[in-house]
């Protein structure tokens, strides 16, 4: 990623009811909101229909905003082995369109961008909330259902390693 250029990155918080999606713009150094918004599946009962609707949503979103780069919350392993089987489904169905459109990507773990943003890899959903309104300088509306906020945190936190990356190269 340059940030000299104009980046447009899309980050995914994939979820079976509920998928937080952020459309952001990065350039140089600095970070612009496009889209925030959570896409509700919970209505959906059926897997199937709901993977042809998120590809079908996905799609749409990348034919709009042409990203430069996705980043995508990794899947937490659980112990219900039919849920983990439809979050794979989940996560290649988008990880496939991303794919076909040659936009690079990359996962974080929850407990990663926790740590990257926070320095604390446990702590709340609030408390990225209010770091990331410090880094944005904008408030974001709260609820603790509100996906996209994990979709800006993923972002954000890519941002920050790109950023201090290129601190130590130079």
């Amino acid at each position: 990623m340059n940030i000299n250029k104009k980046n447009i990155i899309i980050g995914i918080d994939p979820g079976l009811n509920n998928i937080g999606l952020s459309v952001i713009e990065f350039y140089h150094n600095k970070i612009f909101i496009i889209l925030l918004k959570d896409i509700k599946l919970s209505n959906i009962k059926n897997i199937y229909l709901k993977l042809i609707t998120i590809y079908l949503k996905i799609k749409k979103i990348i034919k709009l905003y042409n990203p430069t780069f996705l980043v995508i919350e990794s899947i937490f392993l659980g112990k219900n082995v039919k849920t983990m089987r439809n979050l794979i489904q989940l996560q290649t169905t988008i990880l496939l369109l991303f794919i076909y459109y040659n936009i690079p990507f990359i996962e974080y773990s929850p407990k990663t961008i926790k740590y990257i943003i926070s320095g604390d890899g446990n702590c709340s959903k609030k408390k990225i909330k209010n770091i990331l309104e410090n880094i944005l300088n904008k408030k974001l509306n709260y609820n603790k259902n509100y996906d996209y906020i994990d979709s800006l945190s993923i972002v954000i936190c890519h941002i920050m390693i790109i950023k201090t990356k290129l601190k130590l190269k130079n």
